[in-house]
């Protein structure tokens, strides 16, 4: 087994009285837009690169915290406006609301009424995905957004497993873990960029 800290960009932005920071490497990496809302963190959750002492992989940044925000104010739009489909999947095991359920406990209403929403409606089908980033979006007071113009990193904690003749990924966060399960286009990103860092031997520790 191999160990890897990643270091993922995020780009800070203000929301008035509150710091939020935007995942700016996979935020293209998503087969669903509405997913987007699931790489936002409290800027609490993320740490300067200066006070990482391990070895680690940096990933580079591919948006803008400006583009971010235009991205995030038209998403909420669409949400609020019922643009946005959701196509069913049948296979689909792990529906995303308790992710963005989290989000929305995080960012923006801590408490227990989140979480008993969760317990409701955590095995309800792909609709409910949709449904919650639309709650989600209600909440989010990205009409107030403003780029902060900084860059904290979130710091992942990544495993790397033979199984069979395959690599299996396991990452130590739990939103990351499970986008890795349910989008298969975040999962390759992910994967591309792990591998990268390990070939270029920057990152093992």
């Amino acid at each position: 087994m191999k160990k890897i800290i990643v270091l993922v960009p995020y780009n800070v932005i203000s929301l008035g009285d509150k710091l939020i920071g935007a995942d700016a490497r996979f935020w293209y990496s998503l087969e669903k837009p509405f997913r987007r809302l699931l790489l936002l963190k409290p800027s609490e959750a993320l740490i300067e690169l200066s006070s990482i002492q391990e070895p680690s992989c940096k990933l580079r940044k591919l948006i803008s915290d400006s583009e971010q925000i235009s991205m995030l104010r038209k998403l909420k739009e669409d949400l609020l406006q019922g643009s946005l489909e959701v196509r069913k999947e049948k296979d689909h095991e792990k529906n995303p609301l308790k992710l963005l359920g989290l989000r929305l406990a995080s960012l923006v209403v801590p408490g227990s009424t989140v979480y008993r929403k969760l317990e409701e409606e955590v095995y309800d089908p792909d609709i409910r995905e949709l449904r919650a980033a639309t709650s989600f979006a209600k909440q989010l007071k990205i009409e107030k957004a403003r780029p902060f113009g900084r860059t904290l990193y979130l710091k992942l904690n990544v495993s790397i497993n033979r199984d069979g003749k395959k690599n299996r990924i396991v990452v130590e966060d739990k939103i990351y873990s499970q986008i890795l399960e349910m989008d298969s286009l975040f999962r390759r990103e992910f994967e591309s960029e792990v591998l990268r860092c390990l070939g270029g031997n920057t990152s093992q520790v």
